[in-house]
């Protein structure tokens, strides 16, 4: 396989990962400001630096805001930063979240 390839399938691994640990993390809640939901749909994220064993993301996601009826009452755009570490053998966990 050419170099390229082999280097954009990882890249591409590694977007799947970290779409996958930021839409089932519970930490990211913290970035909510009305108690609401996340939806997991609108998450989206920049690299903004990264190490060896860290990656810096920064996250944004829209917060749904529920009416007592169930019905929706609105979006709110969230912002954060989340420092993602990543273990040797390829496993992400989230190091810490912070607005």
């Amino acid at each position: 396989m050419p170099v390229v390839q082999t280097f954009m399938s990882e890249k591409f691994l590694l977007d799947k990962e970290i779409k996958h640990l930021l839409g089932s993390s519970r930490e990211l809640s913290l970035l909510c400001s009305q108690n609401g939901w996340i939806d997991s749909d609108s998450i989206g994220y920049e690299v903004k630096g990264k190490s060896s064993d860290t990656l810096q993301l920064t996250v944004s996601f829209e917060e749904i805001i529920m009416e007592g009826s169930g019905c929706t009452a609105g979006r709110v755009p969230c912002f954060g930063q989340v420092l993602v570490g990543v273990e040797s053998d390829s496993d992400l966990k989230i190091l810490s979240v912070s607005r």
